[in-house]
């Protein structure tokens, strides 16, 4: 059904500004994920916590405490990268823990110092 006079404006203008909300809202690069610090919290202490403990301080020989920000003072893209292809004694979490839960692990991880 069209419509005219000043309604079918109204209705063009409006289903435009919708396809451009759209068109706008696929070239967003994908960071705009809004990480979940209780689901990492959480991931974090199933899969972290051995070598790091539960407060991030480090608890296993050769774990590095993050509660002093050691390790954690780059750049959330760089820690991204570290999470997934593992760096020293702490293994690759590539293809165990996909990109969501790599961003809800740094925003805990960024809790702890």
């Amino acid at each position: 059904m069209m419509f005219s006079g000043r309604l079918g404006i109204y209705a063009r203008i409006r289903g435009l500004a919708g396809a451009t909300a759209v068109l706008i809202w696929s070239c967003m690069p994908q960071s705009l994920y809004a990480a979940d610090v209780f689901s990492g919290s959480e991931i974090y202490l199933m899969e972290c916590s051995r070598c790091h403990g539960n407060q991030g301080r480090g608890d296993m020989a050769g774990g590095i405490d993050l509660s002093l920000g050691d390790g954690l003072r780059v750049s959330d893209e760089q820690l991204f990268r570290r999470i997934e292809n593992g760096k020293g004694g702490c293994p690759s979490f590539f293809g165990i823990l996909d990109e969501e839960q790599i961003q809800d692990v740094i925003a805990h991880l960024r809790t702890l110092y």
